[in-house]
């Protein structure tokens, strides 16, 4: 990081995709092959199952 800017790809959709990614230095990436949408109620549930699992392990 030169600037100290992160960038983030969007709509990879695709493995193919992702590997050029990384291979050019791409920090972050979102998009249909890395997860789909879900509801809002339903990602959060999902974060606080996991959180809760990790403090019982500490």
């Amino acid at each position: 990081m030169v600037m100290n800017i992160e960038i983030i790809a969007k709509h990879v959709e695709n493995i193919f995709t992702l590997n050029q990614l990384k291979e050019i230095g791409i920090d972050y990436a979102q998009g249909f092959y890395l997860d789909k949408p879900e509801s809002m109620n339903k990602k959060f549930k999902s974060i606080e199952k996991s959180t809760q699992k990790q403090s019982v392990r500490h």
